[in-house]
């Protein structure tokens, strides 16, 4: 790797951490994982973020087989490419990658020409899970979730109810986390 090309990288890097600190998440450059370094790591509650600058040039596999760790370790990898890999056709389900964009200092990201962001409202929005980086989803893979059902007694008339939960961590096909909000227990007060 030349001079310029290690510190447009480590520009972009020192970028994307100082914008999630500015969004008062925790986050590090070069975080060590398992048997995985991210460039720039990100906690945002119980979720961790992976976010890989590739200046210069990685193939496909190469990147999948990267994207299969963050996945197995469940944090959610995201790629910004200066130049997607040569045998990416098209966007995939199961691979967050963006193209990076220069403009003298600062840096924007392309959503496969649907529309460019500043890399600070990118990051905001990707992990808020409001980007969506594939047209198709294709999901092939099924998830396992628990549902318990426990019995409370109804705080007004004593009478046994059966509430429940879910647990699991849901995902799209693309690893993303789903959000799920249910109402375990509503009524309404009738007098």
């Amino acid at each position: 790797m030349d001079e310029k090309t290690d510190s447009l990288h480590d520009m972009v890097k020192h970028q994307i951490v100082a914008s999630c600190k500015d969004l008062g998440l925790f986050s590090k450059t070069e975080y060590k994982g398992l048997d995985w370094r991210a460039d720039a790591f990100v906690l945002n509650d119980v979720y961790k973020y992976a976010f890989e600058v590739q200046i210069t040039n990685q193939t496909l596999k190469k990147t999948l087989e990267r994207q299969s760790k963050y996945i197995r370790d469940g944090v959610t990898g995201c790629w910004l490419f200066l130049r997607s890999p040569k045998k990416l056709q098209n966007e995939r389900p199961d691979l967050p990658l963006f193209e990076l964009i220069q403009e003298y200092s600062k840096f924007l990201v392309s959503l496969s020409g649907r529309k460019i962001l500043p890399l600070n409202i990118f990051l905001k929005d990707f992990l808020q899970n409001k980007i969506k980086f594939c047209t198709t989803v294709k999901s092939t893979t099924t998830q396992n979730i628990e549902v318990a059902f426990y019995n409370m007694n109804c705080w007004k008339c004593g009478a046994v109810n059966q509430l429940y939960f879910i647990d699991s961590d849901f995902k799209s096909a693309c690893n993303a986390k789903i959000y799920y909000e249910e109402t375990m227990l509503s009524y309404d007060k009738k007098e």
